[in-house]
C-alpha cells in the first residue's frame, strides 16, 4: 500500500515504538535501517527549516528534497505531508506559484487523510496567499476565514512552519485593508462556516 492510499491515523499508534514498527513492516527494511531513514529525513527537514528561515532557498530546497526521498521510501505519509508542506512554502517565497500549489496540493490531500487539522490550516492560508497574489482576493477571504478555524482548532505545534500565526494574522489585515468590507465579510463568513473536508475540498479545486 503506498502512502496515497489509506493510511493508518497518527493516533492509532501509542508509542513512537510503535510507528516504527508499523514503518519497518510497511517499507519492508529492518529495523536499523528505518532508524538510519528517519533519522537522516528528520535531520534534513531540520537543515531545510533552517535555510528557509534564513532565506538560503536552493539549500533548503536541495535539504527538504532529499528529506522528502527518504520519506517516500519509508512511505510515511505524515512527514511526506510535512514536508512537500515546507517545500511548498520555499517554492512560494521563490515567487513559483505553480509549483508551490502543486506541492501544496499533495500535502494537503496527505494531511486530510491523516487528520492533521493544523496543517490543513496553514495549507489553506499559504494557497490563499497565493491566490491573493495572482487576484484571487475573493477565494482568499474563503480560504482565510476556512483556515484560521483549523489553525487555531488544533493543540499541535507548527513551531518548524515557516509561517505562523501573526503573520496569518497580518496577511488577513491586509487582505481586509484591501477588498470592500462587505466583499470580505461575506467570504470570510462563507469560509469560516466550512468544515474540515469542505475546506480542503476547496482549497483543491483549481489553482488559484
Amino acid at each position: 500500500m503506498s502512502s496515497s492510499d489509506h493510511p493508518i491515523p497518527l493516533e492509532s499508534f501509542q508509542t513512537f515504538r510503535d510507528l516504527l514498527k508499523y514503518l519497518r513492516r510497511h517499507a519492508r527494511l529492518t529495523q536499523r535501517e528505518v532508524a538510519i531513514a528517519v533519522g537522516y529525513s528528520v535531520a534534513l527537514f531540520g537543515l531545510g527549516q533552517i535555510a528557509g528561515r534564513q532565506a538560503d532557498y536552493s539549500a533548503a530546497h536541495s535539504y527538504l528534497e532529499e528529506s522528502l526521498e527518504l520519506c517516500r521510501k519509508l512511505d510515511d505519509p505524515w512527514s511526506i505531508a510535512s514536508v512537500l508542506y515546507l517545500l511548498g512554502e520555499v517554492s512560494r517565497l521563490q515567487n513559483d506559484t505553480t509549483q508551490a500549489i502543486k506541492q501544496y496540493s499533495e500535502s494537503l490531500t496527505l494531511n486530510q487523510t491523516v487528520g492533521d487539522r493544523a496543517m490543513i490550516g496553514f495549507t489553506l492560508h499559504n494557497m490563499g496567499k497565493i491566490a491573493q497574489l495572482h487576484g484571487g482576493l475573493d477565494r482568499a477571504a474563503h480560504l482565510f476565514g476556512a483556515a484560521k478555524s483549523l489553525r487555531e482548532d488544533s493543540a499541535l505545534t507548527t513551531s518548524w512552519s515557516l509561517t505562523d500565526h501573526a503573520q496569518c494574522e497580518e496577511d488577513i489585515l491586509t487582505l481586509r485593508k484591501t477588498l470592500d468590507n462587505e466583499t470580505f465579510e461575506k467570504a470570510w463568513r462563507e469560509g469560516q462556516a466550512m468544515n474540515r473536508d469542505e475546506a480542503a475540498a476547496y482549497g483543491l479545486q483549481r489553482r488559484y
